[in-house]
């Protein structure tokens, strides 16, 4: 089972293009806590549970994850989670316990250098934001050094920070030298949907092939695998054990749907969904094998037919999105930049 979890929708963040339009002040109940629990319980064939906390930001609620992770630990479960934060609240308290709580990978954003980030990612308070993330992350060295944490740094790029992304990439690879430490641009793309009021400083599909092909060239930055890999794994959407539940403890399929009640497929706290049709669509309406043009494509199936959630989105509400690979119509550049990796003719960072 793969579960998302939100203990709160509210967020100390103000960030520009989030898809999360309202920050509501809503935090998890302690019914819904345990409603989470006798949720897990009634499917006792799963073996393996996987966690994923996200908000929201949320570190606001730290003591319902601690809750939560308790009670998960008394049900003799396989059991593992990560967590998505944007980091503001990672102090030393809190990092002594992820170990504790079974956290085993940490993902925070961090959008440029100390300038740019703190225009793209202020706080609520209107108060700059990258020195205490970055002193915070540089907490976690020691976990990952002692390999009980994974750090992943997402930066996310659009024309506006494009230039800049070099800058933070080889910043933190030089403090975290000799750890593994996952670094990528995360490409704020057109196709999203509800980021329209920045929409001309996004980018479309060319623009993040040309984007990934200038990091590599100019600055040895490999942000691209270069060669197509094979989509082994599905999304949670199209998983039959793949849930996000918020801290209204209402169910969705996938991230982007947190907070639009449009989107709800059921509530923890009822055991009838309350959408069926919306749950059935993410399970089988974007299979990539019921799609003619996806079945006369080079890249099948190799791509995997690209995001669920887009895919039912131009399906059954007719946007124009584009979900091919990046490499699609780059696959000649991308292929020489592979060459010259794997021959080491070019030294990548």
């Amino acid at each position: 089972m793969t579960l998302t979890i939100a203990p709160t929708l509210h967020c100390n963040f103000a960030c520009s293009y989030c898809f999360e339009d309202a920050r509501p002040k809503v935090y998890m109940t302690d019914q819904i806590e345990n409603d989470i629990i006798s949720f897990i319980k009634r499917h006792a064939e799963v073996k393996r549970l996987s966690i994923t906390w996200f908000g929201g930001e949320p570190l606001l609620s730290f003591d319902r994850i601690e809750s939560l992770t308790k009670k998960i630990k008394l049900l003799e479960i396989n059991y593992y989670s990560s967590i998505i934060t944007n980091g503001y609240l990672l102090t030393q308290e809190v990092v002594n316990q992820l170990h504790g709580l079974k956290i085993r990978h940490v993902h925070v954003t961090i959008d440029g250098p100390e300038s740019i980030h703190n225009k793209r990612r202020p706080h609520i308070k209107k108060t700059d934001s990258f020195d205490v993330i970055y002193t915070n992350i540089l907490r976690l060295k020691p976990l990952i050094q002692a390999q009980k944490i994974a750090l992943t740094v997402r930066v996310n790029v659009d024309h506006t920070n494009e230039d800049h992304y070099h800058e933070i990439y080889k910043k933190i690879r030089t403090d975290f030298t000799g750890l593994e430490v996952s670094i990528y641009a995360g490409i704020v793309k057109k196709s999203y949907g509800s980021c329209s009021s920045v929409d001309d400083i996004l980018m479309d599909n060319q623009e993040q092939a040309n984007f990934n092909i200038e990091q590599f060239s100019k600055y040895g930055i490999k942000n691209s695998n270069f060669f197509p890999i094979k989509v082994s794994g599905e999304c949670m959407a199209r998983q039959l054990y793949g849930y996000l539940i918020d801290a209204r403890g209402d169910i969705y399929k996938c991230w982007t749907d947190v907070g639009n009640k449009k989107e709800v497929v059921g509530n923890i706290s009822n055991n009838n969904a309350i959408n069926p049709t919306k749950l059935t669509r993410y399970l089988t309406g974007a299979d990539v094998f019921d799609k003619p043009e996806c079945q006369e494509c080079f890249f099948l199936p190799v791509c995997g037919g690209g995001c669920p959630h887009l895919a039912l989105k131009k399906k059954f509400d007719g946007n124009p999105i584009d979900l091919c690979l990046v490499a699609k119509d780059n696959l000649r550049e991308f292929l020489e930049i592979y060459y010259e990796i794997i021959t080491k003719k070019t030294k990548t960072i």
